[in-house]
């Protein structure tokens, strides 16, 4: 089993607020709704990383991986900017740090190999830094329309339907989805 947990949250979103405004057709110097915007920019934003199983902003995460010994971990992210550190939790449930010379990161591959053979723990963690894909323009067209929904409507749905079942939003966002099994 494996979860990711946002340790740091991204400063700069991908979508500004000006970009939002303009979307929304509201007028750069009416500030009354800015932060309500910078909230629907945020919720765009994490909705269509989940969706996506990918990144579009910089954070830092822990990426747990439930198990044990393993030689290698495969890291289910394309948009991985570094590994700054694996731990492991030992026989003893305590943390311990992997030291970095005993493990290869290979970001394009998505892999961390153990040079010295498996490290004897329970649970891994490996804490990274993301980043946004190189081009990512239809993600972003899919977040502005997806706030822009969510701004009119000013809730999540409308009679059952919600605002990510939005089809310009799920085509404009659906060539990013990564890594979603079978």
């Amino acid at each position: 089993m494996i979860n990711t947990i946002v340790r740091v949250a991204p400063t700069v979103e991908p979508v500004t607020l000006a970009e939002a405004k303009a979307q929304l057709r509201v007028e750069i110097d009416f500030t009354f709704d800015d932060g309500h915007i910078n909230s629907l920019i945020s919720i765009a934003r994490d909705r269509v990383e989940h969706y996506c199983n990918r990144f579009f902003s910089t954070k830092q995460i822990t990426i747990l991986y439930s198990g044990s010994t393993p030689l290698k971990i495969d890291l289910q992210y394309p948009d991985l900017a570094s590994v700054e550190s694996v731990q492991y939790t030992d026989s003893d449930f305590v943390l311990q740090t992997v030291n970095a010379a005993d493990y290869v990161v290979d970001v394009d591959r998505r892999r961390i190999t153990f040079k010295t053979g498996p490290v004897s723990g329970i649970d891994y963690r490996v804490n990274a830094t993301t980043d946004s894909p190189v081009e990512y323009e239809g993600a972003k067209i899919g977040m502005l329309m997806m706030i822009a929904d969510m701004y009119d409507m000013r809730t999540e749905s409308i009679i059952g339907a919600s605002v990510t079942d939005n089809p310009a939003v799920l085509a404009s966002v659906q060539p990013y989805r990564f890594n979603l099994g079978i």
